[in-house]
């Protein structure tokens, strides 16, 4: 902040008050101590002088004293018992006001010691009233010296009348005067140098406050700018995700039953075509479950020899229909890391899909270094490379720098961006090295593993589902995504009822209990597949197998899902791999 920024805060009216008020807080504060201690330091007083003082006037002294004690203490109350008007300026320059008048009243009660109880006879005497009246000044020194001009005549009150009487006495008094007045400036110039450094202090401290609140609101905007951006991409998620699980079951559907070998190639394509929105979808997805906190990693040891030959088998041919050149640098076979396989694995699908694909000529290349208790697992690729003052932009949401045209092939911008925060997750280390021309490293940094005592099982040819002979009831309140649904359902020998809410699935139910049942999650009328599963087995007096189906990716449905433990699958789903699921929960 500039000093004409700083000023204007400082002078502003809100500064004022508030600095006011606490100046005011602490002279009470300080009072109290006087209050408390005044009438003790007054007794004392008068017995130190009883010998050698007039005992009328040490005796009218206390009594006024005890008085301005009394008065300062109804004060204080009065203080407390409106201490709620703190804002109001007008009551605080009062209080103010009333303050610096009595303070040095207090001041002044003490110095007319020297001039009534001097003894010229009792060294002794003088010289315990000059201690007193010396302690008087350095006793409220740090809570009065908030405020130069509550504090200024503190000290000429109190020690300037002894000056005076030293001096008219003569002699070696005059040493006792000189004292005095050095005192009495060294006091004002300290209380002066020590009020204004808490007054800046303060000043501080509300310029503090003010920012953190300021931040604290811009926080709460970004927060709330984020959960809109969310619902807003949970709602365009489920609904993009409709239609195409409807067109992918008649797709599929159409494939199974038709007999011609161009019908059933076109449908293919057709399928194949929806594989860059079901990337784009699934992207989404990951954002969400990131936003809900349903990424909880499992960490194990993984062998780099084995996860490294998996990404060669599925990007090397992926490399070559590039003209890439795809180059592996191997671990030895006993290197191990220690991570979450499943989030390794789609972090490093990213980066090495990324590298593909924004490289036109030359080599991807995947690479392991040992450093110290660490593996650092590397990406390389020759491609345009990245600015430095990019390099942190592409790791943004939604954020791509060379797709201009928007290629659906190249994403939305989510994997860099959920790479960083899986990494974030579990706590590996991501970096990149980058230079224009020159291509890109990126880096993850993972403890080392122990080395894995069991063989990675290899894949077994998938056996066919067999779901003939079963009843299966399909919830659903888009007639389109049933219709699908029940199409794929047959194919693989299944008796299927369609129910669009709850009032159509009691019916069907009534007239033959199912083995399993496919519910979408949102239906209409506000209803949702969970409470309806739950009311439908509450019907039957048992528990029936169910799946939910959905299209939500929103956090908070998401985290409801998760904590229901119903078996999930997000549209648009192939009918395949919900035959599988099925064919599992009826397994068990």
């Amino acid at each position: 902040m500039n000093n004409a920024g700083e000023n204007q805060l400082y002078d502003s009216p809100e500064m004022q008050i508030r600095l006011l008020a606490e100046q005011v807080k602490t002279l009470h504060w300080q009072s109290e101590l006087i209050v408390i201690f005044s009438p003790f330091i007054s007794i004392f007083m008068v017995v130190s002088q009883w010998q050698v003082a007039d005992h009328a006037l040490l005796l009218i002294w206390l009594a006024v004293q005890m008085l301005h004690s009394l008065v300062w203490e109804l004060f204080r109350r009065n203080y407390h018992k409106h201490d709620e008007l703190w804002q109001d300026h007008a009551w605080l320059k009062k209080q103010y006001a009333l303050l610096v008048i009595l303070a040095p009243s207090a001041a002044l009660l003490y110095g007319l010691c020297a001039p009534l109880f001097w003894n010229i006879d009792s060294i002794e005497s003088i010289m315990m009233m000059c201690l007193v009246l010396t302690g008087l000044n350095i006793a409220p020194f740090i809570g009065n010296a908030i405020s130069f001009p509550a504090y200024l005549w503190a000290p000429v009150f109190s020690m300037g009348p002894a000056a005076v009487k030293a001096a008219m006495e003569g002699g070696y008094f005059w040493l006792l005067t000189v004292i005095a007045v050095m005192g009495i400036v060294g006091f004002l110039l300290y209380a002066w140098r020590l009020s204004k450094t808490f007054n800046e202090n303060f000043r501080l401290r509300f310029q503090n406050e003010a920012l953190a609140h300021s931040l604290h609101q811009e926080k709460e905007l970004v927060e709330k700018a984020s959960r809109a951006k969310t619902q807003f991409l949970a709602s365009a998620s489920h609904d993009l995700r409709q239609p195409l699980q409807a067109q992918r079951l008649y797709v599929e559907a159409m494939i199974d039953h038709t007999e011609q070998t161009v019908v059933a190639e076109l449908g293919r394509k057709v399928i194949t075509s929806q594989g860059a929105m079901q990337k784009m979808l699934d992207a989404l997805l990951d954002l969400s479950r990131l936003d809900a906190g349903m990424m909880a990693p499992h960490f194990a040891d993984i062998s780099l020899k084995q996860l490294f030959s998996r990404l060669e088998r599925e990007f090397s041919t992926i490399a070559a229909n590039k003209g890439l050149q795809f180059h592996v640098r191997w671990p030895s076979d006993d290197a191990a890391v220690r991570s979450d396989p499943g989030m390794l694995d789609s972090m490093m699908h990213n980066l090495i899909g990324n590298a593909i694909r924004y490289t036109d000529n030359g080599v991807v290349m995947l690479a392991a270094r040992r450093r110290g208790s660490l593996w650092r697992l590397e990406v390389r690729d020759s491609g345009k490379g990245i600015a430095q003052e990019q390099q942190q932009e592409i790791f943004e949401e939604f954020r791509q720098l060379d797709n201009p045209e928007r290629d659906r092939e190249k994403g939305l911008g989510l994997g860099l961006s959920i790479i960083r925060r899986l990494a974030a997750l579990l706590e590996h280390k991501l970096s990149l090295f980058s230079r224009p021309g020159r291509g890109s490293v990126f880096a993850l940094q993972l403890p080392v593993g122990l080395f894995p005592t069991f063989e990675e099982p290899q894949l077994e040819e998938e056996k066919q589902a067999d779901l003939t002979g079963y009843h299966i009831l399909v919830i659903d309140d888009e007639l389109a995504i049933r219709d699908g649904m029940a199409s794929a359902l047959e194919f693989y020998g299944c008796g299927v009822e369609q129910a669009a809410d709850r009032t159509e699935a009691e019916t069907a139910l009534k007239q033959q209990r199912p083995d399993a049942m496919v519910v979408d999650y949102r239906l209409a009328g506000g209803d949702d597949g969970i409470s309806v599963i739950a009311h439908l087995n509450q019907c039957v007096d048992g528990d029936i197998p169910a799946l939910l189906l959905t299209g939500d990716t929103a956090p908070d449905v998401l985290q409801t899902i998760e904590c229901s433990g119903i078996p999930i699958l997000h549209k648009p789903v192939a009918p395949k791999e919900l035959i599988r699921l099925l064919a599992e929960l009826l397994e068990n």
